[in-house]
């Protein structure tokens, strides 16, 4: 082998080798610095951590309150306050002792209690007393006066209505066997002054045909 044939094999060793060199050295720019420099490594599987479950807080129920029981107090036992008992009505002959001017009347059986009752209140309470009563039993008239109905035995009412109005009393009317009449304040106020109390009522029911003299 000649000199020259060596000189150019050795230059193209060194070409080889150089294009080796340059092969390498492009191949590993390539590669980014992070690349080269940063392993690669395997993404760690995610765990999922469980949640802890919500501990259900406990309910505290009201403890019941125990109603006092209410305490009996003794209450000072009351003395009941006795009721009068009323006084009992007096008998017709009782009032008669009582009020021996009225004995005649109040003995009458023709008369009317109602009637007897008045002329007692009159002596005992006033001419007040005895307005009250009267206007309580339906006897007083707007006007002040006493009613009265005399019943007869008889239709014929015509003679007994002259006699009343010669009386001083007042016919109101008269139908059937009845007549219905008004005896004036006046008149039974006069008989009270002249001692002749309750006069007008004794002599209507002792007027002929006249069987009883009652409230209208």
């Amino acid at each position: 082998m000649t000199h020259t044939q060596i000189r150019i094999g050795n230059q193209q060793l060194a070409i080889c080798a150089l294009l080796v060199l340059l092969l390498a050295t492009l191949g590993c720019d390539r590669l980014s610095p992070r690349e080269q420099a940063t392993p690669v490594v395997p993404p760690a599987s995610s765990t999922l951590t469980p949640k802890p479950s919500a501990t259900p807080i406990p309910t505290l129920e009201p403890t019941p309150t125990a109603t006092p029981k209410p305490t009996s107090t003794l209450r000072p036992t009351s003395t009941p306050t006795p009721t009068p008992a009323p006084s009992p009505t007096p008998s017709l002959a009782e009032l008669a002792a009582r009020h021996p001017e009225l004995a005649p009347i109040l003995n009458n059986p023709e008369l009317s209690s109602a009637y007897k009752e008045f002329l007692v209140a009159y002596q005992e309470g006033g001419e007040q007393a005895a307005l009250e009563l009267a206007r309580q039993r339906g006897l007083l008239t707007p006007e002040g006066g006493i009613r009265t109905t005399l019943v007869l035995d008889t239709e014929e009412t015509g003679p007994v209505v002259a006699q009343l109005e010669d009386a001083g009393t007042t016919v109101v009317g008269a139908h059937a066997n009845q007549i219905d009449v008004v005896v004036p304040m006046g008149l039974i106020q006069a008989q009270i002054q002249a001692n002749q109390p309750g006069a007008i009522f004794a002599q209507l029911a002792g007027l002929g045909h006249v069987v009883g003299v009652r409230p209208p």
